[in-house]
């Protein structure tokens, strides 16, 4: 649950503009639907050089000035300043090594170990293996070898 005495987050310079456009808009445009009056907003903003926008981005400096010091006021004067606390990761986790090469680094992507759900691939590349009344005896070490020689 979101706390409701934590201050508000800044603003952007493209949302101070907005803002402060959209009712002068709206009264021209009524036909207009919410969307297309936000896309009508977004391409008069894209459309400003970066002196008419400078305003704008004062504001949004100001914004973040203002929430900086509520932030410390709220967190006290342990000096965090809208920062979330995230759980800490494992090492490793989420990493898989790179392709090739001798380096020891890692990249991010999914871990180099799947999990052990049935993937499609595996669905369409094994026949599906069905439960059997009286499964055959065979040890597990015999099993092992016949398994790798078929899959090798």
């Amino acid at each position: 649950p979101k706390d409701p005495n934590m201050p508000k987050r800044p603003r952007t310079s493209f949302f101070h503009f907005s803002c402060e456009v959209r009712e002068a808009e709206r009264e021209k445009h009524p036909e207009l639907s919410f969307g297309d009056l936000s896309k009508l907003i977004g391409k008069q903003w894209a459309e400003m050089d970066t002196e008419q926008r400078q305003l704008y981005v004062d504001l949004e400096a100001a914004d973040k000035a203002r929430y900086a010091q509520e932030m410390l006021a709220y967190n006290g004067s342990t000096g965090e300043v809208g920062k979330k606390k995230r759980k800490a990761k494992k090492a490793g986790a989420g990493m898989r090594p790179k392709a090739s090469g001798s380096d020891s680094k890692t990249r991010p992507g999914p871990p180099a170990t799947t999990s052990s759900t049935v993937t499609p691939f595996f669905l369409a590349r094994y026949p599906r293996i069905e439960k059997v009344a009286n499964p055959p005896k065979i040890s597990v070490r015999l099993l092992a070898a016949l398994t790798i020689s078929e899959f090798a």
